[in-house]
């Protein structure tokens, strides 16, 4: 597990590292994590508040920002984390 120290080091790092990934794939991204989230909720046996239940589709635009944005810097902490690597070329 990273350190306080280590965490903001790769803060600093983050600040250069770019997604080459367009709002419509973060967009696909965030309506599936979405619906997992949902799903496995539902699964557990949790009753979602209505606003939950939205799709993402549904949400206003500063919320589906909000999850692109959330789903940008999940996965920027995965590269960092050397969870993930990063493409060598982001495809065109």
């Amino acid at each position: 597990m990273a350190t306080h120290a280590e965490l903001e080091h790769l803060v600093t790092l983050g600040r250069d590292l770019e997604v080459a990934l367009s709002d419509r794939t973060l967009a696909e991204v965030a309506d599936l994590v979405l619906r997992l989230h949902q799903d496995h909720a539902r699964r557990a046996g949790a009753i979602l508040p209505s606003a939950m239940q939205r799709a993402y589709y549904e949400r206003g635009e500063m919320e589906r920002d909000g999850m692109r944005s959330a789903v940008k810097h999940v996965l920027m902490a995965l590269v960092l984390l050397d969870i993930i690597e990063l493409p060598a070329h982001a495809p065109g």
